[in-house]
């Protein structure tokens, strides 16, 4: 007597399933309030998928919420951004999770590519990144408010290491690229090494600062940055 082969699913895979679908399911919920659905399904989300995560010695959602919310600063607040604003870790962070998934939820096409665009691909150089970041207006914004509390060592838990230096640094380097792009001086899409090494003088300390800030650059992106004549820093 032959007995059929049955697939069965792993217990915690099954468990970690019907988690995300219940997830879904409230958050979908949330989303159809009338007026600020989009911002408690959001808000959500944050709060859920995150409640068991550090940033720093504070609960990881006080760094969602402080980018979400300074989406809402200046004269006109952009909801879509502060719904990416409260889920601009959440593909990169959480397993199991993707752009389909929000999409499922109810959120429209275009805030969900703000969250695709402010999510570092797997395998994707940093730099790479945030060219990549640059080429969405919207998401510049969002990248810029997520860097300047990530840029910020107060937040370290611990005296910071030179690990920890080096990626303020770096940091500290993206910053200064997107906010070229959002205030027009460079393009979208520009190329951050161009861009970095053009004007390096400016924002180095001194020569080993500058070949400090030159090695960051060129392990975290696929370009090769080549130093700037001496023309071309005095024509910057």
């Amino acid at each position: 007597m032959s007995i059929a082969k049955t697939d069965f699913e792993d217990p915690a895979q099954a468990a970690a399933r019907l988690a995300k679908e219940r997830i879904k399911a409230e958050a979908k919920r949330l989303y159809g309030h009338i007026g600020d659905g989009p911002l408690k399904a959001a808000r959500y989300l944050a709060q859920t998928l995150f409640k068991d995560v550090r940033y720093g010695n504070r609960p990881y959602f006080e760094h969602l919420e402080h980018v979400a919310l300074e989406q809402m600063k200046g004269p006109q607040p952009y909801g879509h951004r502060v719904v990416a604003g409260y889920l601009h870790d959440l593909l990169e962070d959480i397993e199991g999770w993707t752009a389909q998934d929000l999409l499922d939820i109810g959120f429209p096409k275009y805030t969900v590519d703000i969250i695709v665009a402010v999510t570092k691909q797997e395998g994707e150089l940093y730099f790479d990144a945030m060219q990549r970041v640059s080429l969405n207006a919207e998401a510049i914004h969002v990248k810029l408010a997520d860097l300047g509390m990530n840029s910020n060592a107060r937040g370290l838990p611990r005296a910071p290491t030179e690990k920890d230096l080096g990626r303020l640094q770096k940091y500290w380097m993206a910053q200064r690229y997107l906010e070229a792009v959002r205030d027009g001086e460079i393009k979208p899409g520009s190329c951050p090494v161009e861009f970095i090494t053009k004007n390096i003088d400016a924002f180095a300390k001194d020569e080993s600062h500058k070949q400090q800030l030159l090695a960051i650059l060129h392990a975290e992106t696929s370009a090769s940055p080549v130093a700037p004549t001496p023309q071309e820093r005095h024509a910057a």
